[in-house]
């Protein structure tokens, strides 16, 4: 793995914590393993079907009562960040990489802060909040280098990939993210707009059942 990994990832994180208004917990670029170190730690790796998944966070409780959390992302997803830095030129040819890098990390630390606070984390949730931050990140990143955020198109992009991806929870919880960013789009036009991130912020560490409730039905444009 390379320098530029670390450094996208620690970028990433700083940007949802700050975004969240989180304090880092633990820093997701010092959980980083290998294939090979998976295979040491938890038993039977390669039976779990995210071990064939370019990216995931491994959550493993030890048989001394510890709980070992980890990261792993495939070699090519390092190699073509460091050939195409997205932090100089986010486009399609690093788009779908720095996508999954951005769903772990956010995974990573949506589990380190629910288990910090003893709040319930079902995977669906898991999976939505790794598609909201997708958007948010991809769109800020988008302003940063374009002037503009591509909101409509990046959403469209991004929730139309979980119907090639054969995971009924994954679409799941995507459909629920495109409910919500179709119905904001007309009152926002930037990822930090203010209504926006106080939504988002204030829903952050809900319990699933109020969390999910409010992202479907409430709106933003009172708030």
């Amino acid at each position: 793995m390379t320098g530029q990994l670390y450094r996208t990832m620690a970028m990433i994180e700083a940007t949802i914590a700050e975004y969240y208004a989180f304090d880092l917990l633990a820093t997701a670029p010092h959980h980083l393993v290998s294939r090979q170190q998976l295979r040491r730690v938890v038993d039977n790796v390669d039976c779990y079907p995210e071990w064939q998944t370019p990216g995931a966070v491994w959550l493993d409780q030890q048989q001394d009562d510890t709980v070992y959390i980890s990261i792993h992302l495939d070699r090519q997803i390092s190699e073509t960040i460091t050939n195409i830095n997205p932090y100089q030129t986010l486009s399609n040819a690093n788009l779908n990489d720095f996508c999954v890098i951005v769903e772990e990390v956010s995974h990573f630390h949506l589990l380190v802060n629910k288990i910090h606070h003893g709040i319930a984390l079902p995977k669906l949730e898991l999976e939505l909040q790794g598609e909201i931050d997708k958007i948010l990140i991809c769109a800020e990143l988008l302003y940063r280098q374009t002037g503009r955020c591509y909101l409509p198109p990046l959403v469209r992009k991004i929730c139309d990939e979980a119907y090639l991806i054969n995971d009924d929870l994954y679409q799941q919880a995507n459909r629920h993210v495109a409910r919500f960013f179709y119905r904001s789009l007309p009152n926002i036009e930037h990822t930090k707009s203010r209504r926006l991130q106080q939504f988002l912020r204030k829903n952050y560490l809900q319990p699933w059942q109020d969390k999910v409730h409010t992202l479907l039905n409430d709106s933003i444009a009172t708030r």
